[in-house]
């Protein structure tokens, strides 16, 4: 799990997007957030939230303008019950597509 945080932490570093002045949750900042429910236990859960939101604060505007898309299409395929799986990975951005 520690390796797909890692892979979602540098998605959200190069997408995060100052939206506190547009008053709406980013598409990664919500997928980050889908992910994190995947985990066993609420500590763990805790964990990657604070993990993600650092990240997010972190990432510069343009390059989450460039993600915004990417980030809401793989929400509706994203799901924990694959998430072990490489095409699950692939769901939710966590892997490289060929």
């Amino acid at each position: 799990m520690m390796r797909r945080l890692s892979f979602l932490l540098s998605i959200l570093a190069l997408t995060a997007l100052g939206l506190a002045a547009a008053g709406c949750t980013h598409p990664c900042l919500k997928l980050a957030e889908q992910i994190c429910e995947c985990e066993p236990g609420e500590i763990e859960k805790e964990a990657c939230e604070r993990e993600m939101k650092s990240a997010y604060d972190s990432a510069r505007v343009n390059e989450l303008k460039a993600q915004a898309d990417t980030c809401t299409e793989l929400l509706d395929t994203c799901d924990c019950t694959r998430l072990d799986t490489e095409e699950g990975r692939q769901a939710c951005g966590l892997a490289r597509t060929p």
